[in-house]
């Protein structure tokens, strides 16, 4: 079981399967252990941020019924065959998580 906090709800506990994202505005929010190949690490930029707008429009457009098919229909036609998690850049959060 993992223990889900949302902010200003009570935590629940759902049961606990290998593959699930954690997204937090701390800088550190979970500690890894080195050679743990099971994660990713991504500095997102702020370049929106406090642009109300712009997630006014993007909430309209992931609102439609078919967003989310249209979303891993995308991801699922990538041609991943020679990506490799070494290749990504050992960046500043990466570096502080593990």
């Amino acid at each position: 079981m993992v223990g889900i906090e949302r902010k200003g709800l009570k935590t629940i506990q759902i049961n606990n399967y290998a593959g699930y994202m954690v997204i937090s505005n701390q800088d550190v929010s979970l500690k890894i252990d080195i050679g743990d190949s099971c994660i990713a690490c991504f500095d997102v930029s702020t370049c929106c941020r406090g642009n109300i707008s712009y997630f006014d429009q993007l909430e309209d457009i992931l609102d439609y019924f078919d967003a989310p098919k249209v979303v891993i229909s995308y991801l699922l036609s990538r041609d991943l065959s020679n990506w490799s998690s070494e290749k990504i850049s050992a960046i500043k959060m990466k570096i502080e998580t593990m």
